[in-house]
């Protein structure tokens, strides 16, 4: 799939041979050195797509790249990893996690978003996830993972359970909206290390020729990120 990218920064998506906006239309076959011109004369950039170009159907709040790339290279996770997450939503951290992993088992108890995250997977044709329909409390988890992360609202209510299942010092992350959350969470992590609890933010900047300031709209709180390891 071919991603279009007008002069004004507005994205387009080409999975066949032609492409219909309100700039025009675009064959594939004018693509010529990465550039192309519509029927009318206006200029694009043409990029081959790559993982955060890909459509995405959205149902719950999703975690964002600034947040599941802080989780990706913080706890230690390779090629070999087993990852377990509880609370898919839309499944694009588990999409994001399966990039680098060998495996995520995730869990979702909504079925309305369980169906999203289904979709969503099966549209990426990503091979190595595994979906499961059922509340992480009650289920009897088995194996052995070398990372959890858990978007749930109570997550400590896990806790127990998800120790049962992760090696001695590899990470638990949880993904929480609030701070009071955070709190909470912190004074029942019992048989757990509490080694970091975060933010990213994010700040976009506008660099055109003497115009440099940053941009107007900032991507802040998201979420506060609790990494806990397992002692």
């Amino acid at each position: 799939m071919k991603v279009l990218v007008s002069k004004d920064g507005k994205k387009y998506y080409m999975k066949g041979n032609e492409c219909h906006t309100d700039k025009g239309m675009i064959n594939l076959s004018d693509i010529k050195d990465g550039r192309v011109f519509s029927n009318i004369g206006k200029d694009f950039i043409a990029l081959e797509a790559g993982f955060n170009d890909l459509k995405f159907k959205r149902g719950p709040q999703i975690v964002l790249n600034k947040d599941s790339g802080l989780i990706i290279m913080n706890t230690n996770i390779n090629r070999s990893s087993r990852v377990l997450e509880a609370g898919s939503g839309s499944g694009f951290l588990a999409l994001s996690l399966a990039r680098f992993v060998k495996e995520v088992v995730s869990y979702e108890i909504k079925e309305e978003h369980f169906r999203i995250c289904e979709r969503n997977v099966k549209d990426f044709g990503v091979k190595n996830i595994k979906l499961k329909l059922g509340d992480i409390n009650n289920e009897k988890l088995k194996g052995k993972f070398d990372l959890i992360v858990l978007d749930l609202p109570e997550p400590w209510k896990a806790l127990d359970n998800c120790a049962s299942v992760l090696a001695n010092g590899k990470y638990l992350v949880c993904y929480l909206p609030t701070i009071v959350q955070a709190q909470d969470l912190a004074k029942n992590c019992s048989g757990f290390y509490l080694e970091q609890v975060c933010e990213v933010i994010v700040r976009d900047w506008i660099v055109d020729g003497m115009r440099v300031r940053p941009k107007n709209i900032m991507l802040g709180h998201t979420a506060f990120l609790v990494f806990l390891r397992k002692i």
